[in-house]
């Protein structure tokens, strides 16, 4: 299992420890994982290289990693069971890249924190990285980050590192080719409970749909909040796919854009809810202005100003830009609080004018009295109480 003349990515030998295999199997790590020792270490020809590549694996981690070296997630599914920070402090200050990389076409890999109070992050500076992929890939991988906690938050970042979404980079922009540069991100979170992304999501710079394509998968009856990172907004030019529970895009602490902040980017609703929340001063202009596509299942999107500001998120609004409604879905829209909330659908020139978003008509909370035959002017009631009025 251990490989002492490994030839790890800091250019020099280094030791490595994997889980390799196609069986089905538990693997429970109850001592500490350390690069040394001692603990963690700022030689790097004495860095632990941690490698799971193993299809059906499940690998619970009991204690948190005292881990300066290379942590590399290929298949399997990665549970902590530990308490607080899945590395130990002495592994900050090494800001180095934690790779997440599907290893072939129909792999998965999970990386689950599991209870209320977790966090996961190592390095405390803007070099600091989570990385989903490598770079070349041409395979279609699930990579899926979440909580199991059924209560209480669960965190990864604290609000100064960076998650990449890094497909493929090739300049090859041949149509064949374009959905190698596409991968997306799962966030899930158990019903019930809450995952919280403190970091920067980007892929890369501007905005294009021919190289480095990331995009972000809402799976899960909880709910993850996307928080950001301090004065720099997202990047995700494959917009949001909301297949279940609750993607919340606060900008209550951070004001920033949590997907995108320029034209292009899509939206796919499939029994998932998108609430946009803030409480307090400052503009947010989201732009999810690309295809919208309602599959089945009723979704929600919301914002709410909650104490003042502006929000407005633009959907379905460049030119190119269509509107499909499938068979079984609904698409309803909320907007709500003390400041100014909008939601734009301008439908571009090439999407068609007749499509019918919803089984419900679309509701505005209001400032006075709920409207006529519902009992409260709480969101989740209106949802309970509001009768279909047809597809």
């Amino acid at each position: 299992m251990t490989d002492s003349t490994y030839q790890g990515n800091d250019g020099s030998y280094t030791r490595r420890v994997a889980f390799d295999g196609s069986g089905a199997g538990v693997v429970n790590l109850l001592g500490t994982v350390k690069d040394i020792a001692t603990g963690a270490t700022a030689t790097r020809d004495d860095r632990l290289r941690f490698e799971m590549n193993a299809a059906d694996l499940t690998l619970n981690v009991g204690k948190a990693m005292e881990l300066a070296g290379f942590l590399y997630l290929r298949q399997g599914y990665m549970r902590y069971e530990g308490t607080g920070n899945f590395f130990s402090t002495s592994a900050n200050g090494t800001d180095r890249t934690i790779m997440i990389e599907g290893s072939g076409t129909g792999s998965e890999v999970a990386l689950m924190l599991t209870k209320d109070g977790q966090t996961f992050y190592r390095g405390t500076t803007a070099t600091a990285a989570l990385t989903i992929g490598n770079g070349n890939n041409t395979t279609v991988t699930n990579v899926v980050l979440g909580g199991e906690n059924e209560s209480g938050v669960v965190t990864f970042g604290d609000g100064t590192q960076r998650l990449d979404i890094n497909p493929r980079t090739s300049d090859d922009a041949s149509t064949a080719n374009v959905a190698d540069y596409f991968r997306d991100v799962r966030f899930y979170a158990a019903a019930g409970g809450e995952v919280n992304i403190r970091m920067e999501i980007m892929e890369d710079t501007g905005f294009g749909l021919t190289n480095e394509v990331g995009a972000i998968t809402k799976v899960g009856r909880g709910t993850v909040r996307l928080s950001g990172k301090t004065g720099t907004n997202n990047d995700v030019d494959g917009g949001v796919y909301a297949l279940g529970g609750t993607l919340l895009l606060d900008y209550g602490t951070i004001n920033n854009v949590k997907v995108q902040s320029l034209d292009g980017a899509q939206f796919t609703t499939a029994g998932g809810d998108v609430r946009l929340i803030k409480s307090s001063a400052g503009t947010i202009a989201e732009k999810m202005t690309g295809n919208l596509t309602v599959r089945a299942g009723g979704s929600e999107v919301s914002v709410d100003t909650i104490t003042g500001g502006n929000v407005t998120l633009a959907l379905a609004g460049i030119t190119a830009a269509t509107v499909d409604r499938r068979t079984g879905g609904t698409l309803n829209f909320v907007t709500s609080g003390a400041g100014t909330s909008v939601i734009s659908l301008t439908r571009g020139a090439a999407g068609p004018r007749s499509v019918r978003l919803g089984g419900w008509p679309p509701l505005v909370r209001p400032t006075t009295l709920p409207p006529s035959g519902l009992t409260s002017m709480v969101q989740e009631t209106w949802r309970a109480t509001r009768t279909p009025v047809g597809n």
